[in-house]
């Protein structure tokens, strides 16, 4: 089994069986007495969709989902960790011409890297 769900900056995003478990173990510790919580779980939770694989390793994503990361015909496939994001190639292009830091930026912030001088 696998979930799919929206993702954010218009993508989707999909997790195996186990890590959707522990993520739903996270949700079930929201408060259901409390309003923001109960509105937390309802958003999180409508568009995530249990599809099974079929004989040939593939997945028939609800057009729903698509529509909503604007998927047409191609599509980017990262993984990130826990789960894999699932983009459409021009939205993705965008996304990453919108951000203000290169490959290098973000391997030193987050690796501890550093580039070498010029």
């Amino acid at each position: 089994m696998f979930v799919v769900t929206r993702g954010l900056e218009k993508c989707l995003y999909g997790y195996p069986a186990d890590e959707w478990q522990r993520l739903e173990s996270s949700i079930k510790s929201l408060d259901q007495t409390s309003e923001s919580d109960r509105f937390s779980m309802r958003m999180l939770l409508q568009y995530s969709e249990e599809l099974a694989l079929d004989g040939q390793f593939r997945i028939l994503i609800p057009r729903t989902l698509l529509d909503y990361a604007e998927i047409r015909k191609d599509v980017y496939i990262i993984g990130v960790l826990d789960h894999i994001e699932l983009w459409d190639p021009a939205n993705f292009k965008r996304y990453l011409e919108s951000m203000k830091k290169s490959y290098e930026n973000v391997a030193e912030s987050v690796l501890g890297l550093k580039t070498p001088e010029a």
